[in-house]
């Protein structure tokens, strides 16, 4: 009897053998580890089923199964000893199915492979290989690539040898996902992304991350989180996730199978740019820096602006949708200063009561005046805002810096501090720049620019002089106080260096290591100037000072002497320095009150028509211009014709903070960015 088929099956521990057909009465199956039958492993009758421990038959590189009638042997059939060996199950995309096997033999490698899909209890279909092929479509096993399942692979090596019998060697079992779990939401944390799932998956889930496309790191383990939700965290604190497209693949795979990769899903890294954050009657106003989907609490709308009634610890996260997914980018608290851009934004007062903390980089007493207090608690600074103070801010600071500051650090960091307080458009200036209009006074910071234009007055003749008779001599005095003759302008950019301010970096070197010596201008007690003074003469040694103020006077004087221009330094623009606050101002209030200048101060005195205008730097259309200090953002608008949809944007703390509206009434400050929208 030629057998037409050979099937082994394990059970507990033990190959079984089914043939086809079946013995007969006086037929007896023999398992022989030769071809001729005569080392026999075991043999049984017609009645009996063949039977061998498992171990005894893997030993064996191949065996034979033998049908003996009588002394009669039928054609022995080889068989396969061992299941096959698979390292990997992979799902590729296309609906394709590579297995991966290890440990082939010449014997194994002449053998296809013969698939059994089992869903639940039941038996779904078969695939058959042919030998040398090792990849197949879903489709053939009338599975989709579409279907979120879990099958059973039952795997067997086939051979059919060369009298058509057809061997089925052992079989293993494989658990395979068809396709993992389906993502809900993708939220980028600070320790990780997480993943939010539909449901449990059944094997271990694993990530891939993508920039730009490009994979960057190699298959990362998910780890369950605990709670009632199905989430996962993938760890990326060791990637450096900035500056690309990142994209996040999952799949569920064990040692031996693997799904399908999802599809790339958006992981957005970035911090969304909150442009503000007004607390209102029914909660939080929130406005974005760009419009696009955004989620708080669950809620989405193509909006720029979030409303939430959450006033504990509100966040806003970036939303973007790709088909059912979310994913989330990193949570940005709103903080006090965020808020309070708010209302410096809109030219409101700072709600009462509210507060800014910051980290100061000085030290200072704790203060405490009656628009505002400064308090320390564990290292850092809260700067408060009181009721009831809108007229007083600006004096008030003035008063602080008077009182604190004796380096420049301190008079920038404070500066600098006030801008997590809303102040008024007209207090602005003031508070950061040190400028009084009312007192004709203005600090002269780092960064700014002195701008010259200045006159030379058309003296007299000196044989005019002597053969003039007196009445003549005033009558040519007359006709030449309207000489003053346009001449000219000089720029000089303000430099800290060593912690002064100068305007000469090229000569205070030489003036600083004793090389070049500037005496200083003259000015006698009684406030009359021997000479006038260019911005050399800055230079002399007791004008190095942190702290600067640019003085206009309260009357520019027509004098008739021949050496035009007021012979006293409080009836010309002047510059004043002093190593502190409080100094500087004593010297301003003398040239105020025009009293002898202030013997801890020094004074530059520009006679003549001399006018000196402060300059600072901004950006307009991302151009680098210049303006002068007391510009608005409505006087850019209208010289650039920037119609009335602006945006500007402002350094804070190192990064530029967009205002909600550019009021036209809003000063600029150094550095200010203004473009159309």
């Amino acid at each position: 009897m030629s057998l037409k088929s050979v099937t082994i099956e394990e059970e507990k521990g033990k190959y079984a053998f089914t043939v086809f057909p079946m013995l007969q009465k006086d037929d007896e199956l023999i398992l022989s580890k030769d071809f001729f039958g005569e080392s026999v492993i075991a043999s049984v009758g017609a009645d009996q089923e063949l039977t061998v421990d498992k171990d005894i038959l893997e030993k064996l590189s191949y065996a034979y199964v033998l049908v003996k009638n009588k002394e009669k042997y039928d054609t022995p059939v080889r068989i396969l000893t061992r299941p096959p060996k698979v390292q990997k199950i992979l799902l590729q995309s296309g609906g394709q199915v590579k297995i991966v096997q290890q440990e082939l033999n010449q014997y194994t490698r002449a053998a296809g492979l013969w698939l059994k899909f089992i869903q639940g209890q039941e038996e779904r279909s078969t695939v058959s290989l042919e030998s040398g092929v090792s990849a197949f479509d879903l489709a053939q096993a009338g599975i989709f690539f579409e279907e979120k399942i879990t099958v059973e692979v039952q795997m067997r090596f086939r051979l059919t040898d060369e009298n058509q019998t057809v061997v089925f060697g052992p079989a293993i079992s494989i658990e395979m996902v068809i396709n993992p779990p389906a993502v809900e939401q993708i939220v980028r944390e600070e320790k990780g992304i997480e993943l939010k799932l539909e449901e449990e998956p059944k094997l271990p889930l694993y990530a891939k991350i993508y920039r730009d496309g490009q994979e960057i790191c190699g298959v990362l383990q998910c780890v369950r989180e605990d709670g009632a939700e199905i989430k996962y965290m993938v760890f990326t604190d060791t990637l450096n996730l900035k500056g690309g497209r990142y994209a996040l693949s999952a799949a569920c795979m064990n040692e031996r199978t693997s799904s399908y990769w999802s599809a790339p899903l958006p992981v957005l890294t970035e911090y969304p740019v909150i442009r503000s954050a007004r607390p209102e009657a029914q909660g939080w106003k929130i406005q974005m820096q760009e419009k696009g989907y955004y989620c708080w609490q669950g809620q989405y709308g193509w909006t720029d602006q979030i409303h939430t009634t959450d006033k504990t610890k509100p966040e806003i996260r970036y939303a973007d949708r790709c088909g059912s997914i979310v994913s989330l980018g990193p949570a940005a608290e709103i903080t006090e200063s965020a808020r309070d851009h708010f209302a410096a934004r809109d030219g409101f007062y700072c709600r009462e009561g509210q507060s800014g903390n910051r980290t100061m980089a000085q030290r200072y007493e704790e203060y405490d005046n009656a628009s505002f207090w400064m308090a320390e608690k564990n290292g850092i600074w809260s700067l408060g805002i009181k009721e009831g103070c809108h007229e007083t801010v600006a004096q008030d600071f003035k008063e602080l810096l008077i009182k604190e500051c004796t380096s420049y650090a301190q008079l920038e960091e404070l500066s600098e501090s006030f801008g997590d307080i809303a102040l008024r458009p007209k207090d602005m200036l003031a508070v950061r720049y040190g400028y009084r209009p009312d007192q004709g006074a203005c600090d002269v910071r780092a960064g700014m620019s002195l701008c010259f234009d200045y006159e030379q007055y058309q003296n007299i003749p000196e044989e005019d002089r002597q053969t003039a008779s007196e009445e003549e001599s005033e009558a040519v005095s007359d006709r030449n106080l309207s000489g003053f003759t346009g001449s000219g302008s000089s720029m000089f950019s303000g430099i800290l260096r060593n912690g002064a301010v100068t305007f000469e970096p090229f000569a205070q070197e030489m003036a600083q290591c004793g090389r070049l010596t500037v005496e200083p201008p003259q000015i006698e007690q009684n406030g009359r100037a021997a000479m006038g003074a260019g911005i050399w003469d800055t230079l002399f040694a007791q004008f190095r000072a942190p702290f600067v103020k640019l003085l206009y006077p309260a009357q520019w004087k027509q004098s008739r002497h021949l050496n035009h221009g007021s012979m006293y330094y409080y009836d010309n623009v002047c510059l004043a320095a002093a190593d502190s606050y409080d100094k500087l101002e004593e010297a301003v209030r003398r040239f105020r009150d025009q009293s002898a200048p202030y013997e801890e101060a020094a004074y530059v005195c520009f006679r003549g028509r001399t006018s000196v205008k402060l300059m600072i730097h901004i950006f307009v259309e991302g151009h680098p211009q210049m303006c002068a200090l007391g510009t608005t953002a409505g006087d850019i608008m209208t010289a650039y014709g920037l119609g009335r949809d602006v945006l500007l944007e402002r350094l804070y703390d190192g990064r530029y903070i967009p205002f909600m509206d550019a009021d036209k009434e809003l000063p600029l400050y150094i550095g200010d960015r203004i473009c159309s929208r």
